[in-house]
């Protein structure tokens, strides 16, 4: 049940991240801010370069919660009641497929700004 509390922690780590991003703040630790030149950045609003990497962080804060909740409420009980095989294809395709879902906004979030 550790790995649980672990997991919580990760994503409101990640919740927080999100909400200082969304405030405008935090663009320095957001990988495209430091690939760009000096002549590149003084082009760009910082503030507004933050809050679009958090508007694209909330989705998968959302998909990051429901992945835990759901490995809370349906692998755990399985797990602890010996009976995890009848919901292994389940949750392998849940898990899957909220993880799929992260992947596919990060690599969407990689695209050149406007």
């Amino acid at each position: 049940m550790l790995f649980v509390w672990i997991m919580w922690a990760v994503v409101l780590v990640a919740c927080a991240a999100t909400g200082v991003l969304l405030t405008g703040h935090g663009a320095s630790f957001v990988t495209g801010w430091r690939q760009k030149s000096p002549a590149q950045r003084a082009k760009l609003d910082r503030g507004a370069f933050a809050r679009r990497a958090g508007r694209w962080m909330l989705p998968i804060d959302v998909a990051l919660i429901v992945l835990v909740a759901y490995v809370q409420l349906r692998a755990v009980p399985a797990i602890e009641r010996g009976d995890i095989h009848r919901y292994g294809g389940e949750i392998t395709l849940v898990s899957l497929g909220l993880c799929l879902l992260i992947v596919v906004i990060a690599l969407l979030s990689m695209r050149g700004e406007k």
